[in-house]
């Protein structure tokens, strides 16, 4: 629904079409999961379907066209970022298995997109871009980027970063089609994509929701909801890791305060591209701080002794960029790393616990200073 580029050749650059949007409708009939809203001020404004012959950067795009859009009638079409609904991520709960996804956009992330008005469009319309987030309890609502007029026949280039949503994860993002008066017609957009860091906190944003708590994919044995912490996190055997955000995040730093209670090792990872292909700053149970890379096994990029007790809150915080990671505990530099065999050269963020419990209320990340 949302690839970027294809495997290539031996030999051959891999494909990106559209210069590696997103979204880029260039496979004939493709509309990349896009559906016209249903809520009641938008339900049965719009169509979306492949169109062939108005592609800007490239072939294809899709084809939004819009009936009786009027004041209080707007035409909007998106695709899914996350769990569309919380109704879909109980069903799967209920027949026993999870489903465990994280977002693909968030706040801080800047979205653009590029799309035509038809040329027998009768009016200009206001387009604007937009996403659709939780709320603390759950239900659905939308925040608007700037808007621009569209007259027939021109093109726009959209463009809009997004606020800070508080915590509350994002589930679509797409395009609105309003008008001051009365319109018919349609656009055509050519690709849909985002760029940048994430600019967000991932915390209880309050209220009775558990959205905020899906977006995490759980690898620990226990994640007790029931505590006044946002994240306690309990891990029997080995190592395991709470972990969210995308294989696109790179340069960013993540932090977090983390009380230790009585675990071997414990500590926070980056460019996290599953439970074995990370970056992590450990405190460990011999009284050593490592800054570590899981990646066909597990290497030690950097030591030194740091003392810590059991209970004991501290300060973590890892920042990328490029090959090169900094660590810092308690507001002190330890490490600066530059990893140049093999590096991990995005992902998220992770919660790493091993054989022992942590508790921790709020990872944030942004983009390095």
């Amino acid at each position: 629904m949302s690839s970027i580029a294809g495997a290539p050749w031996p030999g051959k650059p891999p494909l990106a079409p559209k210069n590696g949007a997103r979204f880029h409708f260039s496979l004939p009939g493709t509309v990349q999961g896009f559906t016209p809203d249903t809520a009641p001020d938008a339900l049965g404004v719009a169509t979306v379907a492949w169109d062939g012959s108005h592609g800007q950067t490239g072939p294809g795009s899709l084809a939004i066209r819009y009936h009786a859009v009027a004041p209080g009638r707007a035409g909007r079409v998106a695709t899914p970022v996350f769990i569309p609904s919380r109704h879909e991520a109980d069903y799967f709960i209920k027949r026993g298995y999870a489903l465990y996804a994280s977002p693909t956009l968030y706040a801080g992330q800047t979205v653009h997109a590029a799309l035509c008005a038809d040329e027998a469009n009768l009016t200009p319309v206001t387009v604007n871009l937009y996403v659709a987030l939780y709320q603390a309890d759950d239900t659905l609502t939308q925040l608007r980027g700037p808007q621009q007029v569209v007259p027939p026949g021109e093109t726009a280039q959209l463009t809009w970063q997004l606020p800070s949503t508080g915590g509350l994860p994002l589930c679509a993002v797409g395009v609105e089609v309003t008008h001051a008066g009365h319109a018919t017609g349609a656009l055509y957009l050519d690709s849909l994509t985002w760029t940048g860091a994430p600019d967000t906190i991932l915390a209880n944003p309050g209220g009775d929701g558990v959205m905020w708590r899906r977006a995490w994919v759980n690898g620990v044995d226990q994640y007790e909801e029931r505590w006044p912490d946002a994240y306690r996190l309990v891990q029997n055997h080995g190592r395991g890791l709470f972990s969210q955000g995308t294989r696109e995040w790179v340069d960013y730093t993540a932090r977090a305060a983390i009380n230790l209670h009585m675990a071997q090792a414990a500590g926070l990872a980056v460019h996290v591209q599953g439970m074995q292909r990370y970056y992590a700053l450990l405190l460990c149970a011999d009284g050593f701080a490592r800054l570590v890379k899981v990646l066909d096994g597990e290497q030690v990029l950097a030591a030194c002794p740091f003392a810590w007790t059991p209970g004991s809150v501290h300060e973590f915080a890892l920042t990328t960029r490029g090959a090169q990671i900094e660590a810092v505990l308690d507001g002190e530099p330890l490490f600066t790393v530059e990893d140049t065999e093999h590096p991990l050269t995005g992902g998220g963020v992770a919660l790493v616990v091993e054989e022992g419990r942590i508790m921790c209320d709020a990872v944030t990340v942004t983009p390095p200073a």
